[in-house]
């Protein structure tokens, strides 16, 4: 199941959808409550994604999800990446992809101090891999 983010709509999944199913998958890329069905009633009318809540979206899925014969393996990108998180932490899908995810609400930004001071751990723990990669030849 393909989750799209904000401001696009289900055939931001076109690509994908049938790219899946020629190796075999059933693939769905819903729309989210009241989303016109092209770009084009989209752009006259852009209200239409207004007044919709992360909880309404997630409810929709939800209900789209327990229709299925069995769990999705859920895959969103942006705001769509965290719904699937959402919809998985509701025990929702057989496996998550929450690609560059939308972050929740209460998770800050890491503040510059923050980088600065585990950069000589990180910088240590990638020398150590690139050694061990070498050494394994």
């Amino acid at each position: 199941m393909f989750v799209h983010g904000l401001w696009l709509l289900d055939s931001s999944w076109d690509h994908w959808v049938p790219f899946f199913e020629e190796a075999g998958y059933s693939a769905v890329a819903p729309s989210w409550p009241d989303d016109p069905p092209t770009v084009e009633l989209a752009r006259e009318d852009p209200s239409v994604f207004a007044g919709k809540s992360i909880g309404d979206v997630a409810a929709y899925q939800q209900a789209i999800i327990e229709k299925l014969d069995r769990k999705p393996a859920v895959i969103g990108h942006s705001f769509g990446g965290l719904l699937a998180q959402i919809l998985a932490g509701r025990g929702l899908s057989a496996a998550t992809v929450a690609v560059d995810p939308a972050p929740s609400r209460g998770v800050l930004p890491l503040p510059p101090a923050a980088i600065k001071s585990a950069a000589a751990v990180l910088i240590a723990r990638v020398a150590h891999l690139t050694r061990l990669r070498r050494s394994s030849g």
